[in-house]
């Protein structure tokens, strides 16, 4: 009823009947559910199917020139979920109103957009404060370890991650000089040892 008795209402100028009409469609409207709105409905005709009840709405709003109802119906039709295919095609319904309907549904996905970009900047500043705890926790290890301050060792960011590149045929030649080396010291002190027997 309220849905006939708007146009009319502002057609004849009578504004506590237009109030009347705006309080029950957007009672009508907070109790529709959002949910499980996509797909075609099963009958033409269900009174619970959302997208209908929008559109019926929406028309009487745009030809009754209800600021609240299409200021609560735009609202609704930001959801994502509800199609605009039957609203493209509807000739009932003002270009301006289906404008108002499209900028509402950008500006709902660009919010959500800059909402995951921002959460992405977080984790991303929050993945370099944690690389940077451990740069320094690695590089506090090493200098306990090794002793800081030693002549030719230097310890920064940059050397924390740095895998030294060791040929292994080097790697044995390094041992076996080293050997070589305490072979020979063990005998210098043989032999000095020796002579004074």
């Amino acid at each position: 009823m309220a849905l006939r008795l708007l146009p009319l209402s502002h057609e004849y100028q009578m504004v506590a009947l237009k109030e009347r009409c705006e309080k029950v469609l957007i009672s009508a409207l907070k109790k529709t559910k959002l949910t499980d709105v996509k797909g075609p409905p099963q009958q033409r005709n269900r009174r619970d199917n959302t997208p209908e009840i929008l559109l019926k709405c929406i028309k009487a709003a745009d030809k009754g020139r209800s600021k609240a109802v299409l200021t609560y119906c735009l609202k609704m039709f930001a959801n994502p979920g509800i199609p605009l295919k039957d609203l493209k095609s509807s000739l009932e319904i003002s270009d301006n109103t289906k404008s108002k309907i499209f900028e509402s549904r950008m500006d709902n996905a660009a919010h959500k957009l800059n909402r995951v970009a921002n959460e992405l900047d977080r984790e991303k500043h929050e993945k370099e404060m944690l690389k940077k705890q451990l740069t320094d926790k690695y590089i506090a290890h090493n200098r306990t370890a090794f002793g800081a301050g030693l002549p030719g060792r230097v310890l920064d960011r940059s050397s924390a991650y740095a895998i030294p590149k060791t040929d292994p045929t080097q790697l044995q030649n390094k041992i076996s000089h080293t050997s070589l080396k305490s072979r020979k010291q063990t005998q210098h002190i043989v032999n000095d040892i020796n002579p004074q027997r």
